[in-house]
């Protein structure tokens, strides 16, 4: 076996153990997080529309057309990768007051390794100006598994730059 190949089993290793080491231990709640981010669409041969999503505020909207939500669906083109997208659906507090049912998404490109190579996170019933909401994972060679707390993204405002302080963890094998 070759270094390279010895290099890629170590890390598979050790993204397992980061993966089993998240999981929820004898010590912590056993209360599920608030946000369990569930897959529900692969697109095969996609890629990130970089582009529109810089100018996410100024996508016609609704997009996409038809969409019940301002900012429906982050834009994607045709590309060489798997785009992976995911969807929390949790109880809130609404701008106008009283609790609201709400859904995050969060979709990830993956490497040729199953690694993120890049994802954004938003909430789809955001009604303000949708840069705000969006958020830009920035953690680098975590590979996609069941379990995956989101705060382990390391999520930033793509606005702000500031850290977003999304909770919750994806549940990779729910379709």
């Amino acid at each position: 076996m070759g270094k390279e190949m010895l290099a890629r089993i170590g890390f598979f290793i050790l993204a397992i153990a980061a993966v089993r080491d998240s999981a929820w231990t004898g010590t912590e709640s056993m209360d599920p997080p608030a946000k369990l981010y569930k897959l529900v669409k692969i697109i095969q041969g996609g890629d990130f529309d970089r582009k529109a999503i810089s100018r996410i505020d100024s996508l016609p909207v609704p997009y996409p057309q038809g969409s019940p939500h301002q900012v429906g669906d982050l834009p994607t083109k045709f590309g060489k990768s798997f785009i992976y997208k995911f969807q929390a659906t949790y109880k809130g507090m609404a701008s106008e007051g009283g609790e609201a049912e709400f859904h995050d998404i969060l979709m990830v490109k993956l490497g040729c390794d199953s690694d993120i190579i890049e994802g954004y996170q938003y909430t789809l019933e955001w009604a303000d100006t949708p840069s705000l909401d969006l958020n830009k994972v920035t953690a680098r060679e975590i590979l996609l598994a069941d379990g995956i707390r989101i705060s382990d993204l390391r999520l930033v405002n793509v606005r702000t730059g500031e850290p977003a302080p999304e909770e919750g963890r994806i549940e990779y094998n729910s379709r």
